[in-house]
């Protein structure tokens, strides 16, 4: 697997309308070429400083200039070119350094103004991700890892606060709900439960195909969702002591007719104790449409609950080096990095991950 370079960091930044990778050539776009959202650069006053910074260029090109030709014209011609190209390149190299950032703007969006004032976390978060060198290896990678930032970011913020974070596509800004915490329910899986067994495989196949296609590759992700997601494999996994839990949203009242809906799982777990003490967090999922809901707060409390009543000092953690929304998550969560790990999983493929660690 190759590793991101710093010219894939560096060199391209996300349409927030559509995920698409915005690729730079001798100038900032305008718009995006995908789904024709506009931009601008933000901050204006860099902006200011660029347009005088060119203009001082063109002056000083037209006073060399005039010491060869009295040319009104020409010296005019040369000055406004001097300053076109000056101002590309003062943005350019201000937006290469992190100092700007293309940010989406429609004038015919009054939603899209609230955005502009609002923090920018995404754009933060972003740029931090970028500077870490965690991104994908591609452009399509890349836009499919755009496009699952800003969730990563609201389960990042709600695994550490607890608190629901809307989803700031629909709101045009992230804001936080100061509601009380939504207390998940779980079920643990049992082995010699097929029914269960098979519901989990199930479970497991649709989340980790929607995540990790775009990290991975369909064909990577094909052959370790049989070799490690099917039916047979769980139960053998459940047989080496590993916990799997089925995660359920908070009980809901009853209807008016006093009946209770079928509820089904939103996610799954699953942990391991390790021979050095440490507890392995294996799978931590929710479906897409669940994230972002304050759930996955109630699910690492069950983590820590379990690492505790075991005996366990600390959380561990593998995450493949790609996945950088996840590796965000987990250092905002507090997880450290301490190693590298790549491993032969058969087939051709091998998964090259960072190892997290979180102390309790």
């Amino acid at each position: 697997m190759r590793k991101a370079t710093k010219a894939n960091v560096s060199g391209d930044r996300c349409c927030r309308k559509c995920g698409t990778p915005v690729g730079l050539s001798w100038h900032l776009p305008t718009s995006c070429k995908e789904c024709g959202a506009s931009f601008a650069v933000r901050p204006q006053w860099l902006v200011t400083i660029a347009f005088l910074v060119a203009t001082t260029l063109a002056v000083g090109v037209m006073a060399l200039l005039r010491q060869v030709t009295d040319a009104t014209a020409l010296l005019a011609c040369v000055g406004l070119l001097a300053g076109f190209i000056g101002f590309n390149a003062a943005e350019l190299v201000m937006f290469r350094a992190g100092l700007l950032r293309l940010t989406n703007v429609n004038a015919d969006d009054p939603l899209d103004a609230v955005e502009l004032q609002a923090d920018d976390a995404l754009a933060q978060a972003e740029r931090e991700a970028r500077a870490k060198g965690y991104a994908g290896t591609d452009k399509r990678t890349r836009a499919a890892q755009a496009r699952q930032l800003r969730q990563s970011i609201e389960l990042a913020r709600s695994l550490k606060t607890g608190e629901e974070v809307q989803d700031a596509t629909a709101e045009a800004a992230v804001r936080k709900d100061g509601a009380s915490r939504p207390r998940c329910r779980f079920k643990r899986l049992a082995g010699d439960d097929e029914r269960a067994v098979r519901a989990m495989s199930s479970l497991a196949t649709r989340i980790v195909r929607e995540h990790f296609d775009p990290i991975v590759g369909p064909e990577q992700n094909d052959y370790m969702i049989a070799r490690f997601q099917s039916p047979e494999a769980i139960a053998v996994q459940i047989e080496e002591g590993y916990e799997y839990y089925f995660v359920f949203p908070p009980r809901e009242p009853q209807a008016d007719d006093g009946q209770r809906r079928k509820v089904r799982p939103i996610g799954f777990l699953a942990v391991c104790v390790q021979t050095d003490g440490s507890l392995y967090l294996s799978k931590f999922y929710l479906l897409k449409e669940e994230r972002g809901k304050g759930y996955a707060h109630s699910m690492m409390g069950l983590v820590l609950q379990r690492a505790r009543k075991l005996g366990c000092d600390r959380v561990t953690l593998n995450v493949n080096r790609n996945n950088y929304q996840a590796i965000l998550a987990y250092e905002h969560l507090g997880f450290e990095r301490t190693g590298t790990r790549r491993t032969d999983i058969g087939g051709g493929f091998e998964m090259d991950d960072y190892v997290y660690e979180l102390s309790l």
